[in-house]
C-alpha cells in the first residue's frame, strides 16, 4: 500500500491530513470503574475495569494504564491491572487515577453465599469437604471423634462454639483451605469459639486457612504423638483477622470493660515441651482496634522443640493487639512470646524456640518477648509501632518492642537461661512519661542481660509514624511475592454477598460526588422521609429517626467529614450549631455492637468505628450507608413508612429500607 503524501511539507497539506483521519486528540472528561456493584469472596478475586470517557463521546478501557490503589489492602488489595483480591471481611475504597482524573468505588469482601449443612461429627478417617454451621452455643460445628487420619479441606465453617473441635487424645488432623468465622454465642459470659481446638493431637497441620472473630485461631493443648519429628504441629500460610476474647452480653453484644474477657490468641501451643519438628510460619494475623481483644498473637506457653530440632517460628506478619478500650485501658498482650508460670522446670518450660524473620507491627504492650524458658532465640525480626490509633490518638498502654525479661522469677529456680536476642530491628513508641527521657521510645528492655542492647539496632527516625507502619505491610506483600508464598485460602472468584455468619455488606459505587463541605438532607427512597435527630435533640443518646422533610430544618441536615479508608463521620448541623462540636451517627453500644436491630443515635465523635460510615453508591443516584464496626447498613425497620420510626443497623440486603438519596442544601 502506498503512503499518502510522503513528500508533503507545505501548509496546504494540513486540511487533507485532517480529513484523512489525523484528527486532534480528544479531551479526557471522566473516569469510571465497573462493575457498578463490585464484591469479592474472601480468598477470591474479581476484575475491575477502568473506562475513560472523552469529549467526542468515545470511551476506552484503560484498566492496565491507570494507577490502582486500595484504602486498606489488608482487607482488599488491587493489582496493577485492576484485579481485586478479597483478603478479609470488610468494605474498602478502591481508587483509579489516570491523566488527572480519579474514580473511586467501594468493594465489599465477605464469605460467599453459602448453603449450610448442620454440625458434623467425624467418626472415621478420610477427606471431608462441606459447609457446616452450628447454631447451638454448646455444640461445635465440626467434632472429630477418631484417631484415624482426617483431612478437612475446601470448606466453610461457622457457629457460636468451636468451629473445629478435636478432643480425642492422639488425633491426626489436617485442615487446608478452610474459611472459618466465629459468631456471638449470645450466652452471657461466653466468648466466641475457636477455629481449631486441638487437644493432645499426635499430628496437627493447618495450612492456607482463614479465621476471623474467634477467641483462638489455633489452640494446641498438650501432645499425644511419638516425638519422632513426623508427628508434630505445622501451622503455615494462614490468614487471621480480629481475634476476640470478649464475652457475650447475651443480647447480641459483648460485655464491656477490661475484666469481662477471656484469654485469646491467634496461635498458642501450650503444655507441649520437647516436641521436634514444630513449624509456625508465613501466617498473616491482623487485629483492628475496637474489633478485637487478643493477648499475645503467637504464644509458646511451656512449649517448644528440642536442641536438635528447635521449633521454627519464622516469616510471620503480626499487626495489632489492643486492650478493650485502647484510649484508656491498660494491657498485657502483644506480638510473639515465650510464656510460662512460676512452676516452670527445665523439663516443662518453653525451650528451644527459634523466632526469626518475623514482622510485628503496632502490637501495643510489646512486640517480641522472651519471658520464660531456656535456649530460646529471637533474631532478624522487625518490630515497629507508632503507638497511635488510626485517627492519631496516642495509646497509653504502649510499652516496649523487644523484651528479654524474667517475667515469673524463673532465673532463680533454674528454668530460665541461655536466651538470646540479636539483629532485631526495633522502632517502638512509648508515650508514658517514663519514656520521655529517650524521645518517647521503648525499643528494648533487657534487664537480665544488658549486653543485648548493643546487638539490636534501633530505627533512627523519630517518631515512628502510622505511615511507617503501613510501609511494613507493603514490605510483607513484596516478601510474599518474591518468595512465591500464597497466604490464606484460594476459592473460586465471584461477587456473592456474605452469608451464614459473615457480616460483610455487598454492593458499591463511586463516593466521589459527595462534597465534604456541603450539608445534605438524607432521604429514604422507600418512605421519602428525611433522616433527622429526634426532637431536634443535640445531647448524646438522641435517637436518629425518619420524618417528613421540612423546608429548613437543621436537625435534618448532615455533613460527611472523611475519617479515612473511604469512611465518614456524619455530623448533625443542628447539634453542631448548638454545641460547636461534631455530634454524629453512632451505633448504640460502641464498636462491639455488631448485632442486627441496634438503634442509631447521636453521640459526640470520639473516633470509634461505630461512628464511621461508608456511603456506597447503588448506581441509581442513591446510596446505602455501611457502619465500619459491623459492616451492616443504616436501615428503616421493616421498611416502615411511618413518621418517627427510629433507624437501626441491619444486614445489608439491597432493599429500599437501606437506600437513601442526598439533597444538597
Amino acid at each position: 500500500m502506498k503512503k499518502l503524501f510522503t513528500h508533503c511539507r507545505a501548509l496546504w497539506c494540513l486540511p487533507f491530513l485532517l480529513s484523512a483521519g489525523f484528527a486532534q486528540a480528544q479531551t479526557l472528561t471522566s473516569l469510571a470503574i465497573s462493575p457498578n456493584q463490585p464484591a469479592v469472596n474472601i480468598g477470591g478475586s474479581t476484575q475491575l475495569t477502568a473506562t475513560a470517557s472523552y469529549s467526542d463521546g468515545s470511551s476506552n478501557n484503560v484498566s492496565s494504564s491507570v494507577a490502582w490503589s486500595s484504602a486498606d489492602p489488608r482487607m482488599v488489595s488491587v493489582s496493577a491491572s485492576g484485579l481485586a483480591a478479597g483478603n478479609a471481611t470488610g468494605t474498602v475504597a478502591i481508587t483509579a487515577a489516570y491523566q488527572g482524573q480519579t474514580a473511586t468505588t467501594a468493594i465489599s469482601s465477605s464469605m460467599a453465599n453459602i448453603q449450610w449443612s448442620g454440625p458434623l461429627t467425624i467418626t472415621q478417617g478420610g477427606t471431608y469437604s462441606g459447609n457446616w454451621k452450628s447454631t447451638n452455643p454448646q455444640t461445635p460445628a465440626v467434632t472429630i471423634a477418631t484417631t484415624e487420619p482426617v483431612l478437612i479441606q475446601n470448606s466453610y465453617i461457622t457457629g457460636p462454639n468451636d468451629l473445629i473441635d478435636d478432643p480425642v487424645y492422639g488425633n491426626n488432623v489436617t485442615v487446608k483451605n478452610v474459611i472459618g468465622i466465629g459468631v456471638n454465642a449470645n450466652v452471657k459470659g461466653q466468648p466466641n469459639g475457636l477455629f481449631v481446638d486441638a487437644q493432645n493431637p499426635s499430628l496437627l497441620d493447618v495450612e492456607n486457612c482463614y479465621f476471623e472473630n474467634v477467641e483462638f485461631g489455633v489452640w494446641v493443648r498438650g501432645y499425644g504423638g511419638n516425638y519422632d519429628g513426623t508427628q508434630t504441629v505445622t501451622i503455615v500460610n494462614n490468614r487471621g483477622r480480629n481475634i476476640v476474647g470478649t464475652e457475650s452480653d447475651g443480647n447480641g453484644g459483648y460485655l464491656s470493660g477490661e475484666t469481662n474477657w477471656a484469654w485469646g490468641h491467634a496461635i498458642q501451643l501450650s503444655s507441649m515441651p520437647s516436641v521436634p519438628g514444630i513449624t509456625i510460619a508465613w501466617n498473616e494475623i491482623i487485629n483492628y482496634p475496637y474489633q478485637s481483644l487478643v493477648n499475645e498473637n503467637i504464644s509458646m506457653y511451656d512449649a517448644g522443640g528440642t536442641s536438635s530440632s528447635p521449633a521454627q517460628l519464622h516469616d510471620n506478619y503480626v499487626q495489632g493487639a489492643y486492650p478493650y478500650n485502647p484510649v484508656t485501658d491498660s494491657y498485657n498482650g502483644g506480638g510473639i512470646t515465650t510464656d510460662g508460670s512460676t512452676s516452670d522446670t527445665v523439663q516443662t518450660a518453653a525451650a528451644f524456640n527459634n523466632i526469626y524473620n518475623n514482622q510485628v507491627v503496632g502490637t501495643v504492650n510489646m512486640g517480641i518477648e522472651i519471658g520464660s524458658g531456656h535456649d530460646n532465640t529471637a533474631y532478624n525480626n522487625r518490630v515497629v509501632s507508632s503507638g497511635l490509633l488510626p485517627d492519631g490518638t496516642q495509646i497509653p498502654s504502649q510499652n516496649v518492642g523487644l523484651s528479654l525479661y524474667d517475667v515469673y522469677g524463673n532465673i532463680q529456680n533454674g528454668s530460665m537461661y541461655n536466651d538470646n536476642m540479636y539483629n532485631n530491628t526495633s522502632g517502638w513508641m512509648c508515650w508514658a512519661l517514663r519514656c520521655a527521657w529517650d524521645g518517647y521510645r521503648g525499643d528494648a528492655y533487657f534487664p537480665d542481660d544488658s549486653g543485648e542492647y548493643a546487638l539490636n539496632p534501633s530505627i533512627t527516625a523519630n517518631p515512628i509514624t502510622l505511615q511507617m507502619e503501613a510501609a511494613e505491610y507493603t514490605t510483607w506483600q513484596a516478601k510474599l511475592s518474591s518468595s512465591g508464598v500464597v497466604v490464606g485460602p484460594v476459592v473460586s472468584s465471584g461477587s456473592s454477598s456474605s452469608g451464614g455468619g459473615s457480616s460483610g455488606g455487598s454492593g458499591s459505587g463511586s463516593t466521589s460526588t459527595i462534597s465534604t463541605a456541603a450539608w445534605y438532607r438524607v432521604v429514604n427512597t422507600n418512605s421519602s422521609q428525611c433522616v433527622e435527630a429526634t426532637g431536634s435533640g443535640t445531647a448524646n443518646g438522641t435517637l436518629v429517626q425518619q420524618s417528613t422533610c421540612g423546608a429548613a430544618q437543621a436537625n435534618q441536615e448532615w455533613q460527611f467529614q472523611p475519617t479515612g479508608s473511604g469512611y465518614y463521620r456524619v455530623v448533625n448541623r443542628n447539634a453542631y450549631n448548638a454545641t460547636a462540636t461534631n455530634v454524629v451517627w453512632d451505633v448504640t453500644g460502641g464498636p462491639r455492637a455488631t448485632a442486627d436491630q441496634i438503634p442509631v443515635q447521636l453521640w459526640s465523635y470520639v473516633g470509634n468505628t461505630n461512628q464511621q460510615w461508608m456511603p456506597v453508591a447503588l448506581g441509581n443516584g442513591a446510596y446505602k450507608f455501611v457502619a465500619r464496626n459491623s459492616s451492616k447498613c443504616l436501615d428503616v425497620p421493616g421498611a416502615s413508612v411511618v413518621v418517627s420510626t427510629h433507624l437501626q443497623q441491619y444486614d445489608c440486603n439491597g432493599t429500599g429500607a437501606q437506600s437513601y438519596t442526598l439533597q444538597q442544601k
